[in-house]
């Protein structure tokens, strides 16, 4: 073990005085001119976080709107991180616990039964159903049927997953919940 410490150390000491030969970094002033001639963000016509309130969902799944609740899913941007954010932010709200959002998702999938968002939607509401079955124990000290009730859950919402999975590869919500409940 000393023997590691006194090589991370040698390296460590080395890096510094490198980098002190060196001097302060040059590109600040290549950075600089890159920025001012790079061109200006384009103007984006797909919903962004602020145009998907969460409110508003909230308020249109609370009311049964399906259709009006698929018409803002499927409009929602696919691409960059910033897209990711709100699509993750967006399907979160299927895994609250409110009756009103556990029955609409049921609804929506023997409505959609080919629905990949309808299938994610109902997955997270499993998701957050087989958590709040078992309870935040620790698993030794979590008793058979609340582990039991967890994995029938999780094994319900994992299979709606890959099945929207099937339909579209590329779909996160999906994915998202296959690596949540594959573990469980």
């Amino acid at each position: 073990m000393r023997e590691f410490i006194a090589g991370a150390a040698t390296g460590l000491l080395l890096c510094l005085v490198g980098a002190a030969m060196i001097g302060p970094p040059r590109t600040a002033p290549v950075l600089a001119e890159a920025q001012a001639t790079a061109p200006a963000p384009k103007p984006t016509l797909t919903p962004t976080l602020t145009d998907v309130p969460p409110e508003k969902l909230r308020a249109l799944i609370h009311a049964g709107d399906i259709a009006a609740v698929a018409a803002l899913l499927a409009d929602l941007p696919g691409d960059g991180q910033e897209a990711q954010k709100i699509i993750r932010n967006v399907y979160a709200m299927f895994g609250e616990r409110h009756p009103q959002t556990v029955v609409f998702t049921e609804k929506w999938l023997a409505q959609s039964p080919q629905s990949p968002q309808a299938m994610a939607a109902r997955g997270w509401a499993l998701n957050a159903e087989g958590w709040a079955m078992r309870g935040t124990a620790l698993g030794r000290e979590t008793s058979a049927p609340a582990m039991a009730a967890l994995k029938k859950a999780h094994g319900e919402g994992l299979a709606l997953m890959q099945a929207a999975l099937l339909i579209d590869p590329g779909f996160l919500p999906a994915s998202d919940g296959v690596l949540s409940m594959s573990f469980t």
